[in-house]
């Protein structure tokens, strides 16, 4: 009997690697290499046609010019943006006087953020961009960011898997299966999920991989952001 007992507590601790091993493959623990640091940045916008406030992270170490290019890309997005509501808010502003009604609201806009995984060599945050432009609702669009800090690029889904590892298949399954689970939920009970792109939004966390589709991809809006959280222990055989 207490052999079976050893025996048993030696395969719970076996298992109990294997899935922290899974997880661990994920991320790269060598010496040197440091999370980054940053700070939340908030930016108020007060135009006469568009109000808000924006919260996004503002990555901290200026001597990097990797971490400055990373912040300067994401002022960009934001700008663009706002840019682009500018010229709507003007073409909006105009068809309201063409049919004499008087009360012009101003867009509405505002920004949050969360960080999924700062742990080297990894970065990965989404920010979900809310607009309220009229109608009935507003409308959020979550962007992903995906960073490998330690060789200074930014990663899609593919570069996470060693080359010919079918990652599309195994992740298409789970959220297949997944959305079985809830079904009547999703558009034609399922059936409009045709699969993940190859520029698939996603993010990095420490139990597995998200990923994300947006608004009325494959829901109603009511449902809100469709995320799948794909275990690590599904991918392992495939991650770098």
């Amino acid at each position: 009997m207490k052999k079976i007992g050893v025996i048993s507590i030696i395969c719970l601790f076996m298992l109990s690697c294997i899935k922290v091993s899974a997880v661990e493959k994920a991320v790269d623990n060598s010496p040197g290499c440091q999370v980054v640091k940053f700070r939340e940045e908030l930016k108020k916008i007060d135009e006469e046609m568009i109000k808000g406030e924006l919260k996004y992270p503002y990555l901290v170490d200026e001597k990097n010019e990797f971490i400055s290019s990373i912040n300067s890309d994401l002022s960009n997005d934001i700008e663009v943006w706002i840019s682009d509501l500018k010229d709507l808010s003007v073409k909006y502003k105009e068809d309201m006087k063409k049919n004499n009604l008087s009360e012009i609201r101003p867009f509405e806009v505002a920004s949050n953020y969360k960080i999924t995984l700062n742990r080297c060599p990894y970065l990965s945050y989404y920010i979900d961009f809310y607009q309220y432009t009229g109608g009935a609702h507003g409308i959020t669009t979550r962007k992903t960011y995906n960073f490998n800090i330690k060789d200074k690029k930014s990663i899609k889904l593919k570069d996470l898997f060693i080359e010919g590892y079918d990652y599309k298949k195994v992740i298409n399954n789970e959220i297949t299966k997944q959305i079985q689970k809830d079904k009547d939920n999703f558009f034609e009970e399922g059936k409009a999920f045709k699969g993940i792109s190859d520029d698939q939004r996603f993010t990095i966390g420490q139990k597995g991989i998200e990923v994300y589709f947006q608004l009325y991809d494959i829901a109603p809006y009511v449902y809100g952001i469709p995320a799948f959280n794909i275990p690590y222990e599904l991918l392992k055989d495939g991650l770098k």
